[in-house]
């Protein structure tokens, strides 16, 4: 472990993730004793170990290279608080100051099996986010006696930035991404059963609609370019036959970081390199299966973009007239 444990934090300290100075005030060592153990002159103890585990958000099991067959998780979860706008800023900062991390790192590649939107493209525009974010609040907080009004602009224009922001972040990393048939379709019908249930009107259907289009529009711009705004390289693959699970695995190069979707907004999380190595590979025979659309592959992406805007177009026929 203490082998690991160094070759792990030297790469931080070269990154410029982690100082020297930050370790030593981590571990309540002076620097000569933290270079010490960087240089495995001396070991880390089992306690300190642990520490920077839980500083840096890695497993401990991360730190060994015997085989493991037990993984630990993290979980990541939406807390509640008694106001509703606390309760999305703390989630939207806290994805924020994630994404933050593994940008610094370097990342690589971001891997995506993408049974609904991809989590940052709800934060694509202003008209999305507060709708998605809505919807997800009142899933999993307001029981039938609690009420909470829909507005276009219910959300603070600080929180509707900052989650835009990681929209930004998310075009800016290299992702390889698998999309169905299905990925859109949970959010159309999310605006619908809103639209039924009277919590947004008819002209906010409408509006949502036409976010939905323009998102479409985008991502069809982003797979013929093979690109995110010119700077992320976008990968995509149309999979007609697999339902996809919204795993996400970030390649960092050094590390591999992988996320689960549960209960809506909550993620389980590990650094587990065998576990990671495992989705990678449960990833890549998906994708022999699956068809190339960004970049060349013309037909199919018209295929897929073409069904994504006939199935907005028969959900806005379902809303009627504004």
């Amino acid at each position: 472990m203490n082998t690991q444990l160094s070759i792990l934090l030297n790469k931080f300290i070269k990154d410029k993730i982690l100082s020297i100075e930050g370790l030593s005030s981590l571990l309540n060592q002076s620097k000569d004793s933290v270079y010490r153990r960087l240089r495995g002159e001396t070991d880390f103890l089992l306690n300190e170990a642990f520490i920077i585990a839980n500083k840096l958000e890695i497993s401990i099991d991360a730190l060994h290279k015997e085989n493991i067959s037990q993984t630990i998780f993290r979980t990541k979860q939406f807390v509640f608080h008694d106001d509703a706008i606390d309760t999305i800023q703390q989630y939207i900062n806290e994805l924020h100051t994630d994404l933050e991390k593994v940008a610094k790192a370097g990342v690589i590649n971001l891997y995506y099996a993408a049974k609904d939107l991809p989590l940052f493209c709800f934060f694509s525009s202003a008209t999305l986010t507060n709708f998605k974010l809505y919807f997800w609040y009142i899933t999993l907080f307001i029981n039938s006696s609690k009420k909470l009004a829909y507005q276009q602009d219910w959300l603070p224009k600080n929180v509707v930035n900052k989650a835009i922001d990681l929209y930004r972040m998310y075009n800016q990393t290299n992702s390889v991404e698998i999309w169905n048939f299905e990925t859109i379709n949970s959010t159309l019908h999310q605006i619908q059963y809103c639209l039924e249930c009277g919590l947004i009107n008819t002209s906010q259907a409408h509006e949502l609609m036409d976010a939905m289009l323009d998102f479409v529009n985008n991502l069809d711009d982003f797979a013929r370019a093979g690109n995110k705004n010119k700077i992320g390289k976008l990968t995509m693959y149309l999979n007609e036959i697999l339902l996809l699970d919204n795993s996400v695995i970030f390649d960092l190069g050094f590390q591999h970081l992988f996320y689960l979707p549960y209960q809506t907004l909550n993620f389980l999380s590990t650094t587990d390199e065998n576990f990671a190595k495992q989705n990678l590979e449960w990833f890549q025979k998906q994708i022999a299966k699956s068809t190339l659309i960004s970049g060349d592959g013309e037909k199919d992406r018209n295929k897929l973009m073409n069904h994504y805007r006939k199935e907005i177009k028969k959900y806005r026929s379902k809303i009627g007239e504004e």
